[in-house]
């Protein structure tokens, strides 16, 4: 894509991810160099270094969590998990991001001239079994159901804690992006 994007003379904004961080404490700046830990996370890393080499004027957006309504994914995977047939982390802390804010900034940034490296998610840092309590909360479901774990406990190898810092984003554009708390408020 980022040849065909350069060699029409389009604009490209790539899409990534947080998983090509590693997992840490502190908020992932714009800019902070990725640190996969799992073949995901080292695609997003490559793609990301491919798309910057053959053009440099691409936005690369990297974002978190998407989710939107009962359909979206992310909420299955909580509904799933409140009625007893998932497993959702404590530990796995990420930055849900609502679907339409994400798009909308998306598409401001194609009308824009930004390049380079933007997080794009929401503020608020949760865990995914937060977020299934928080699905819960929405759509009026007992949260005594939900089945929670600790991420070792699956045996998975996946980033724990990533947080990304997207006061770039915010300040940049005007497409607000909303907290997790606010998109799945009843």
């Amino acid at each position: 894509m980022a040849y065909a994007a350069a060699e029409a003379g389009a604009r490209l904004v790539h899409l990534s991810s947080d998983a090509l961080h590693a997992g840490r404490p502190e908020p992932y700046a714009d800019d902070d160099v990725p640190t996969p830990v799992f073949a995901y996370g080292a695609a997003k890393a490559a793609a990301e270094t491919a798309v910057r080499a053959v053009d440099p004027g691409a936005a690369l957006v990297r974002t978190s969590l998407i989710v939107g309504d009962e359909r979206s994914r992310q909420v299955r995977l909580c509904l799933d998990a409140l009625a007893g047939r998932g497993v959702l982390f404590t530990d796995e802390v990420r930055c849900p991001v609502d679907v339409g804010d994400l798009a909308a900034a998306v598409l401001e940034l194609a009308a824009s001239d930004y390049a380079g490296l933007l997080n794009v998610a929401g503020p608020d840092a949760v865990s995914r079994a937060e977020l299934g309590l928080l699905v819960a909360r929405r759509f009026g479901l007992d949260p005594g159901g939900l089945r929670t774990a600790p991420s070792a406990a699956s045996g998975l190898v996946r980033p724990v804690e990533v947080r990304l810092d997207s006061s770039r984003a915010a300040a940049l554009l005007r497409t607000r992006l909303r907290g997790v708390a606010e998109l799945l408020a009843p």
